[in-house]
């Protein structure tokens, strides 16, 4: 069996920086070449825009 990332949508309550950075890479990309400083900066300015998604805690499902 595959294993998958469980993803739900972020949202200012639910926010994780590592968790939004795991499943957002063009953010970490983002960061590290100055674009913006930190994941919650990006969040913050983009979120209402993008509607991006966070890796949920329970980080694995099991697909056929």
């Amino acid at each position: 069996m595959k294993q998958l990332p469980l993803l739900s949508p972020a949202t200012p309550e639910n926010f994780d920086e590592r968790a939004y950075l795991l499943a957002n890479p063009d953010v970490a990309a983002a960061i590290e070449s100055g674009v913006c400083t930190s994941a919650r900066e990006h969040f913050d300015a983009f979120h209402a825009a993008e509607q991006r998604v966070a890796e949920a805690r329970q980080s694995l499902i099991e697909a056929e």
